[in-house]
């Protein structure tokens, strides 16, 4: 994976994060959440990008909030890399095989981004709080296809 391509999900999630609207739309997912029986919420945030930052290999923008305390159950996108920073919230996640204590976005530090190549299984293990997420995937939102490892079942996000 090119650190070109880590450098520009790092200056495309930083404005993200910085989007008035953002901290509005992870308020009324977490709203929702509460209401709701899932384990986790999303929105699609491509309207909220430049044109630019989907003429390279991004092709769309995600705010997902997972439950606290309340593991995601383990996936993986056949289709897709995946470009994630937490906005909010902590806990640990599972990227390979390999345990993360996830760290809050920073724009200035490359580790406060994980990036999750397509086919690679992962699980997210929220905290005390809910685990509010940015990701970038290089597939659009209609074409995004989730496969659970346990069940083996397949999810589209649109």
């Amino acid at each position: 994976m090119a650190t070109n391509s880590r450098h520009l999900a790092l200056e495309i999630i930083g404005r993200l994060a910085k989007n008035e609207k953002i901290e509005s739309f992870a308020a009324e997912l977490q709203n929702n959440l509460q209401e709701s029986s899932e384990q986790f919420l999303w929105k699609t945030l491509n309207k909220h990008l430049d044109k630019r930052d989907l003429e390279n290999e991004f092709r769309s923008a995600w705010m997902f909030v997972l439950r606290k305390n309340t593991p995601s159950e383990a996936h993986y996108h056949p289709n897709s890399t995946q470009y994630t920073a937490i906005i909010k919230g902590d806990g640990t996640c599972e990227i390979g095989g390999e345990k993360i204590t996830l760290q809050k976005f920073d724009p200035s530090m490359i580790t406060t981004l994980y990036v999750i190549d397509q086919g690679v299984s992962h699980e997210f293990f929220p905290g005390d709080e809910d685990l509010v997420v940015l990701s970038l995937h290089t597939v659009a939102p209609e074409e995004l296809i989730e496969i659970n490892c346990s069940l083996d079942k397949k999810r589209n996000y649109q």
